[in-house]
């Protein structure tokens, strides 16, 4: 990933159309899916307008994604959450990132202060870049799942990343990491053309993930669009 720019305010915060929130939080959903998918978690399960994911993970054995705050967050699940001695997760997606940290840490769920925001991109779009000199980039598929890879000539990981693609046309992008050395050389960029490329010949149309503040520079170059901020927070327990 690129270093970190300059942090961006939130991606939105004027009341949007009913159909656009709906469209919004759908991609939300196909994140939820995707990721779950690139992680090799079992399927997300449904509850109202959430979705429980289990990574099963020490200090993380469950995640709550929100498909959207503006949807409505149910107090009483929140509470229970932060009242759990199991270690949760909550992702939510958001278009007021002050009211939604007030909600979740009014229950006991601790946003983790980190900034997030999900965006997505017509993978049609992509422009591709050639790989840089002195490096390989292989591309291999397990199942639904692209993986890249760009290594030295002496085989030295530099960048590498995946992408889900989900039954209804997005793919998720996920772990996409330059190595700390090798930044700064267009392997990003490289990269996630290869890997949409591939996405887009499996039949996926737009791409989504979720970017931090170290990974908005790359993605926003790539001109791939904020819609939402992204609040994380989790309970006690998984503070421990």
């Amino acid at each position: 990933m690129t270093d970190p720019s300059p942090v961006p305010g939130p991606a939105r915060q004027t009341a949007a159309p009913a159909s656009e929130i709906e469209a919004l939080a759908a991609l939300v959903r196909s994140w939820a899916t995707g990721w779950a998918l690139s992680r090799g978690f079992a399927a997300p399960d449904p509850i109202g307008t959430a979705l429980w994911i289990r990574p099963g993970e020490p200090g993380r054995e469950r995640e709550l994604v929100w498909a959207l705050a503006d949807e409505g967050i149910e107090p009483d699940l929140l509470a229970t959450i932060g009242a759990s001695p199991t270690p949760t997760w909550v992702t939510v997606a958001t278009q007021d990132v002050s009211q939604t940290q007030g909600e979740l840490s009014e229950r006991g769920v601790v946003p983790a202060g980190w900034p997030e925001w999900l965006m997505s991109k017509a993978l049609a779009d992509v422009e591709q870049s050639a790989c840089p000199e002195s490096f390989t980039c292989t591309v291999g598929e397990s199942g639904s799942v692209i993986s890249a890879t760009a290594t030295t000539a002496a085989g030295v990981v530099a960048c590498s990343g995946q992408m889900a693609v989900t039954g209804d046309g997005t793919a998720v992008a996920d772990r996409i990491v330059t190595e700390e050395g090798f930044r700064r050389r267009g392997l990003g960029r490289h990269l996630m053309g290869r890997l949409s490329e591939a996405a887009l010949a499996r039949g996926a149309t737009t791409g989504v993930l979720i970017a931090s503040a170290e990974g908005h520079g790359l993605y926003t170059a790539l001109s791939w669009t904020p819609l939402c901020d992204v609040v994380v927070a989790r309970n006690t327990a998984a503070m421990a």
